[in-house]
């Protein structure tokens, strides 16, 4: 059964990482092409032929989820707020 979330892509309003393969079954076109359309995501390419992120070289994987959110914060909780005690935490 196939599903189109074409439509759906724009709409998607947390910060995204696309992680595909150089030589997955899937083509990195179809990656590249979920990035281009969910506002504040990013792309990432690695190397290898596995689709399942589990699979074969998943240190690759683990490390860019780690490069790409260590500095990341939710957009209404600011530096400011870490210091404020009566700050509302969402």
């Amino acid at each position: 059964m196939l599903v189109d979330v074409e439509s759906l892509l724009a709409s998607v309003s947390v910060p995204t990482l696309v992680v595909h393969r150089t030589q997955d079954v899937i083509p990195v076109d179809e990656g590249r092409f979920l990035a281009s359309h969910i506002p504040s995501s990013r792309f990432r390419e690695l190397a290898g032929v596995d689709h399942r992120p589990w699979v074969g070289d998943s240190q690759a994987v683990i490390n860019e989820i780690e490069r790409s959110w260590s500095g990341w914060h939710p957009p209404w909780l600011s530096p400011s707020s870490l210091l404020n005690p009566n700050a509302v935490v969402r």
